[in-house]
């Protein structure tokens, strides 16, 4: 399984190790805080761990949105499962038109 992650992540493998081990963390954390009340920063940095995307292989890439409008390549894993796209910042979400890659 190791070597699947390396070839799609292009990371070494202590890194994919690491990052596995904190995405796993984190969502048995969060798992467990369900009903209970965390702060909203503490909530955000422990999506953002589950949403870091470096395990997921290449990035989607689209730009364009179903309205026209152009944004940076969305940093989602390719065939996401999420109905909109967003970049690596966290700060642009956008339902992307289909086959708007910005790299083929």
């Amino acid at each position: 399984m190791r070597d699947v992650l390396n070839r799609r992540a292009g990371a070494p493998a202590a890194e994919l190790d690491r990052l596995a081990e904190q995405r796993s963390l984190a969502l048995d954390y969060l798992e467990s805080l369900a009903g209970r009340a965390i702060t909203e920063t503490h909530r955000m940095r422990l999506l953002r761990i589950l949403d870091d995307g470096r395990l997921n292989g290449p990035p989607c890439g689209k730009t364009r949105s179903t309205d026209g409008a152009t944004y940076p390549p969305c940093a989602r894993p390719v065939g996401h499962h999420e109905a909109y796209c967003r970049d690596a910042a966290h700060v642009s979400y956008f339902i992307a038109a289909e086959r708007t890659r910005s790299h083929p």
